[in-house]
């Protein structure tokens, strides 16, 4: 297991505007023999304590939260996936369709681009995400 430095871009189009958002966190790597999986707290506001997990594995790429927030989301390119996401305040159900899926990881650094539709109460948000992993220590991802 490696220490991470970890920074998320995101920005939400939807007809009322655009909203960007940057986090930056630390968190740990792991590496099997089919999956590349980071861990780190949530940073931002309503987040707080909640964990998240993402799983990179042949351009698939799995978010799984756990704490008062709670989901598992699958990010494959073309394919409409469905989710539940658990909040204090009751379920929702999201559907998600990945427009771009892309990630790279060379021997310092993992980065990931998303870019998807997300359908919300029959509310579309365009979303990109700019994941960045760079490892803190002299090891090697690969």
């Amino acid at each position: 297991m490696q220490q991470v430095q970890i920074k998320i871009i995101a920005k939400d189009v939807t007809d009322k505007g655009e909203e960007d958002m940057s986090i930056y966190t630390t968190g740990t790597l792991e590496k099997n023999e089919y999956t590349t999986i980071i861990t780190y707290e949530e940073t931002s506001e309503g987040m707080e304590g909640v964990k998240t997990q993402i799983g990179f594995s042949d351009n698939v790429v799995t978010l799984t939260r756990s704490g008062e927030v709670s989901s598992t989301m699958v990010f494959e390119e073309g394919i409409v996936n469905a989710s539940r996401i658990a909040t204090p305040y009751g379920e929702m159900e999201v559907f998600m369709t990945p427009t771009m899926v892309n990630t790279v990881i060379s021997e310092k650094e993992l980065t990931c681009e998303l870019q998807y539709d997300l359908m919300i109460n029959g509310e579309t948000i365009n979303k990109s995400l700019l994941f960045k992993c760079n490892v803190l220590d002299d090891n090697i991802i690969n």
